[in-house]
C-alpha cells in the first residue's frame, strides 16, 4: 500500500507506485499526479515474477505524462493476474497511450477500469481498458469516458496474443475520440474468440468508426453488441467484424437516437460465415 503523489517538478525517468520483480504481490499502490512533468511511464503497479498484480490505482489531474500510463502492468516473465486495477484521469496531458491493466506474460487481465473526464484532458494516444500480449483471456475490463479528447483508439479489451476478449464494456458519454472505438479487438497474432464486448453511446463524438467486437486473427467474432442513444458516429457501425478467418455470429447494433454519418451492419467476415447478426 505505497503512495506517490506528485503536484509539480520535474521527473527524468518513470513513476511506480509498487514494484516486485519477485514472487510477491503487487497491490493497492496508488499514483497520484496533480501536477509537473513525467518525462517517461507511470505505473500504480508493476510485476515481473510470478505474483498477481491487483487493485493498483493511477491518478492524474493535471501536469504531464511523456509515455504510457498503466493501472498495473505484468511484464513477459510474468505469470500473475492483472486484476481491478484503475487509471481515473480528470485532467492534464498524457503523450502516449493509456492501459487499465496489460499483461505481457501468461496471467489474465480482468476488471480493470479507464475513466475519462475533463473538458481539458488529452490523451494522445490510445485507450485500453485491458490489454494483453500473453496466454491470457482479456475479459470484462472497461473503459468510460464523460469528456476530454482521445487522439487515437479506445479499446475495451485487446489480445494479441492466445485468450479470449470477452465481456469488455466501452461507455461513451461525452467528449471525443479522433479514430475508432472497439468493445473487444483480437490482433492479428490472436486465435482467441471475440465474445460479448460492448460498446454503448450516449453522447460525444466519434471521428471514425465503431465495432462491438473485432478479429483480425482466426478467432470468431460472436455475440457482439453496440448500443446508441446520443452522440454522433462520423463513420460506419458494426456489431461484429472478422478480419480474418473466423465466423461472424449473432452481433447486434441498436440505434435508439444519435447520428451514424455512413452505414450500419450487424456482422461482417472476411473469410467466415456470417449468421445471426441483427440491427435493431
Amino acid at each position: 500500500e505505497n503512495t506517490v503523489e506528485m503536484t509539480g517538478g520535474t521527473v527524468g525517468r518513470s513513476i511506480h507506485g509498487g514494484y516486485s520483480l519477485g514472487n510477491g504481490v503487487v497491490r493497492n499502490n496508488t499514483v497520484d499526479i496533480k501536477g509537473g512533468q513525467v518525462t517517461e511511464t507511470v505505473h500504480g503497479g508493476y510485476s515481473n515474477g510470478s505474483g498477481n498484480v491487483t487493485e493498483n490505482k493511477v491518478f492524474v489531474s493535471g501536469g504531464e505524462v511523456g509515455k504510457a500510463v498503466f493501472g498495473g502492468l505484468a511484464d513477459k516473465n510474468s505469470t500473475g493476474v492483472v486484476q481491478n486495477n484503475e487509471v481515473n484521469i480528470t485532467g492534464g496531458t498524457l503523450s502516449e497511450d493509456v492501459r487499465g491493466g496489460q499483461s505481457d506474460g501468461s496471467g489474465e487481465v480482468k476488471e480493470n477500469t479507464v475513466t475519462i473526464s475533463g473538458e481539458k484532458t488529452t490523451v494522445n494516444g490510445t485507450v485500453y481498458g485491458g490489454y494483453s500480449k500473453g496466454s491470457g483471456a482479456v475479459s470484462n475490463n472497461t473503459v468510460t469516458m464523460t469528456g476530454g479528447k482521445v487522439e487515437k483508439e479506445v479499446r475495451g479489451g485487446y489480445s494479441n496474443g492466445s485468450g479470449d476478449v470477452t465481456e469488455n464494456e466501452v461507455f461513451v458519454k461525452g467528449g471525443t475520440v479522433s479514430k475508432t472505438i472497439f468493445g473487444g479487438f483480437a490482433g492479428e497474432k490472436s486465435n482467441g474468440e471475440v465474445k460479448g464486448n460492448t460498446v454503448t453511446i450516449e453522447g460525444g463524438t466519434i471521428s471514425e468508426k465503431v465495432r462491438g467486437g473485432y478479429s483480425n486473427g482466426a478467432g470468431s467474432v460472436i455475440g457482439n453488441e453496440v448500443t446508441m442513444t446520443g452522440g454522433e458516429v462520423k463513420g460506419n457501425v458494426y456489431g461484429g467484424y472478422s478480419n480474418g478467418s473466423g465466423n461472424a455470429e449473432s452481433n447486434t447494433v441498436t440505434i435508439n437516437g444519435g447520428s451514424v454519418l455512413d452505414g450500419i451492419r450487424g456482422g461482417q467476415s472476411a473469410g467466415g460465415a456470417v449468421t445471426g447478426n441483427t440491427i435493431d
